[in-house]
């Protein structure tokens, strides 16, 4: 059976402070149960560490907003991140 891969989008993180953050993203799971988590680390491109999402799992078939806040960061120094979401089918990752 075929299935459209959801979809994702990251977006801009918000309550941003010197060791803190709440990244956040949108996510269309097109109609199929999708988990849904933060990748993240200190080089673009390269995100070694993972966050839950909330909510996650997603099952609708439209975009939803997505969240997760991120403490105990390094002051000074500058993050990357990317929402992904997952199904077994595959993985999707937000640009």
């Amino acid at each position: 059976m075929w299935s459209t891969p959801p979809s994702a989008t990251t977006l801009a993180a918000s309550g941003v402070t010197p060791t803190s953050a709440t990244l956040n993203g949108s996510v269309n799971a097109n109609g199929l149960s999708t988990a849904v988590q933060f990748r993240w680390g200190t080089s673009p491109g390269n995100y070694p560490n993972t966050l839950a999402a909330a909510p996650s799992p997603l099952n609708g078939s439209t975009n939803t907003p997505v969240s997760a806040a991120l403490g105990g960061l390094t002051p000074y120094t500058t993050y990357s991140y990317i929402v992904s979401a997952t199904r077994p089918a595959g993985t999707s990752h937000g640009a």
